[in-house]
């Protein structure tokens, strides 16, 4: 499977309206709709039985959306092709039932875990707190062990004298 350009799609907001918007031939409709970065997660649900699916039945659209000399395109799959990206919001996971097949559940799965990492620490980080960071992480050649929080919105952290952004899935434990 690969990715659909459109000549009439000139920027993401565009592409982002096509996907979830009334064009979808009348046939569903767009129940939530959510970007993270260049990934679109939708909730869509069938208004009449189409294709062997019945009418209200929902599933959870995953959008990945990049541009190509001007204009935006994306590569569309649902949650039971398990795709690789976990940053679907967890509210979506209750509003659609799991589908039958070997990837749906252990994507969520998936999902679930990385917004568990991403709020283990919520609450706990302050500026000055020092941090352990993942194995393996390195800056211009030298590893990374601790940083010390910087700014809590947005996430920043000094390590020596330099400043840098800090996912929180690179922190592993609060010193």
């Amino acid at each position: 499977m690969g990715w659909s350009f459109m000549s009439s799609m000139h920027s993401k907001s565009e592409l982002i309206a096509h996907l979830t918007g009334p064009n979808l031939g009348g046939k569903m409709k767009t129940v939530a709709k959510c970007v993270k970065g260049n990934v679109l997660w939708t909730v869509h649900e069938y208004l009449e039985a189409s294709s062997g699916y019945p009418t209200g039945q929902r599933w959870i659209g995953c959008y990945l959306m990049g541009a190509d000399q001007g204009w935006w395109g994306y590569k569309d799959m649902d949650e039971s092709c398990g795709p690789s990206d976990v940053s679907c919001p967890l509210s979506y996971l209750d509003m659609v039932p799991c589908p039958q097949g070997p990837y749906a559940a252990p994507w969520r799965e998936r999902v679930k875990a990385h917004h568990a990492k991403l709020t283990q620490f919520s609450g706990k980080l302050a500026i000055g707190t020092k941090v352990k960071l993942k194995a393996g992480l390195t800056l211009a050649g030298d590893p990374l062990t601790e940083a010390t929080i910087s700014s809590v919105k947005p996430l920043r952290a000094t390590v020596g004298y330099l400043t840098i952004r800090l996912p929180k899935k690179y922190i592993t434990a609060i010193l």
